[in-house]
């Protein structure tokens, strides 16, 4: 199967503003995710795969792989418009109100994925399910830009526990019950809604010493914390400065006596820090929450930076690890 790639690259942007909160996440998956699976049940997230005709492609989207590979089960849920993917040799073409499960065991899949010149508008979810809870974004596609949302981090380990007996229950194609698979998908929502939200924005969000730089910088900051897990782009911060890749780093590095990579690489391990001392999340969890598909390089980085492993970061945070005041020896006659 080939897929072909346009030269035209979309470019793509953080989702601000109200989409792209918590809360604006919460009230679809409360208002219209779960009222749409009581009534429709597991077909919403059971779509019928077609064959992959000989003109996909995926969407050209700047900065992104044509190809997604995650270590991790992922749940797609379309809210407006159409989405389509191909996973597992098969083409899924998924509507406004339905959604996909992608298994770890399905392998690589390519989202955001089109069969004509047009490129259809689409609004959707994206689930990732991890040992210690779920991450959660929410993107938007259009033939003039991608906008891509602040991830969110919930803690809570029961979510991968359901999403495991999901899993085997599907795995098991001769015997799956839609009622049990139902019953799963209203549990695992319900328990999204309602799972802890891993509290990141006194790192996340720039201080307000940032208020002294020119607006351009300003602006390119707030995009840098925004969008911190996402693959560097020297071009796309330039840009939305107003300025030549070359111009913009040495104004950035005369304000902030840095390079824009190094800043980013700085505010990664910085966020890595805090989950490592807030967190029970491991080493791999929160290499994919900053940024990094591979945690011995963000061990490599942290232990560069801080002088210490992760690791030891981890031990010296414990409560039982944490130095005591010593009491005071009484005196001896």
């Amino acid at each position: 199967m080939l897929l072909t790639h346009h030269t035209d690259f979309i470019p793509s942007r953080m989702l601000e503003g109200e989409a792209g909160s918590w809360e604006a996440i919460a009230q679809i998956i409360e208002h219209q995710l779960l009222p749409t699976l009581d009534q429709v049940g597991a077909a919403l997230f059971l779509p019928k795969g077609d064959p992959v005709p000989s003109n996909v492609y995926s969407a050209p989207i700047e900065n992104q792989p044509p190809m997604w590979y995650r270590k991790c089960p992922q749940i797609v849920y379309v809210v407006q418009g159409e989405e389509q993917i191909v996973y597992r040799g098969r083409l899924y073409t998924l509507r406004a109100r339905q959604g996909a499960i992608l298994s770890k065991s399905g392998g690589p899949h390519i989202s955001h994925v089109v069969t004509s010149k047009a490129i259809p508008f689409r609004d959707c979810l994206w689930f990732d399910f991890l040992p210690s809870g779920c991450v959660i974004h929410r993107c938007q596609l259009s033939f003039k830009e991608h906008l891509s949302g602040p991830h969110y981090m919930l803690l809570d380990p029961k979510l991968e526990e359901i999403f495991q007996e999901l899993e085997e229950e599907l795995n098991h194609s001769s015997r799956s019950n839609p009622l049990i698979v139902k019953s799963l998908l209203m549990s695992l929502f319900s328990l999204l809604v309602r799972a802890k939200l891993l509290p990141l924005k006194a790192v996340v969000y720039p201080l307000q010493e940032s208020e002294r730089l020119p607006l351009p910088l300003r602006k390119a900051i707030q995009m840098m914390h925004r969008s911190y897990n996402r693959p560097f782009s020297l071009k796309r911060l330039a840009q939305a400065c107003g300025f030549s890749p070359f111009h913009f780093c040495r104004v950035f590095k005369t304000y902030l006596g840095t390079t824009p990579l190094r800043y980013l690489t700085q505010l990664r391990l910085e966020i890595a820090r805090r989950l490592l001392e807030t967190s029970s999340l491991s080493i791999t969890e929160i290499a994919h929450l900053v940024g990094y598909s591979n945690p011995a390089y963000l061990t490599r980085l942290f232990s560069k930076s801080f002088g210490i492993s992760p690791s030891n970061v981890r031990f010296q945070s414990r409560p039982s690890h944490r130095s005591k005041p010593r009491k005071a020896k009484s005196d001896k006659f």
